[in-house]
């Protein structure tokens, strides 16, 4: 496992990281668990990233499906943009990103192989 990431690494999980913050920081209602379930998607992304090298990280599962850095950037375009918070709630960045991290285990996974 790699003790450091690359400036790109580092600024996607920062920018996560600050739109989480900004996500709890706008959503009504929020609870701890609410907090907790996105501070342990943020650190299950960094876990991750850690297994490969970077250029590995950039590896495509299958036609079509995205490696585990196009999803991480996905999810920092998506959780940045309040709209959904309005009408879904906190609930629905907490799905969306657990989906996301299952999806970049797979990408990481079959990288290794």
């Amino acid at each position: 496992m790699r003790e450091r990431l690359s400036s790109n690494l580092e600024s996607l999980l920062q920018s996560l990281k600050l739109n989480h913050e900004h996500l709890l920081l706008e959503a009504e209602g929020v609870h701890a668990d609410n907090a907790k379930a996105l501070l342990e998607i943020q650190d299950s992304f960094d876990s991750l990233l850690r297994q490969l090298p970077e250029d590995s990280l950039h590896h495509k599962p299958g036609s079509g499906e995205w490696s585990a850095i196009d999803i991480l950037s996905h999810l920092v375009e998506h959780d940045v943009d309040l709209e959904e918070l309005k009408t879904r709630g906190i609930s629905h960045y907490i799905d969306h990103s657990r989906i996301h991290l299952e999806q970049a285990r797979k990408a990481v996974s079959d990288a290794k192989n």
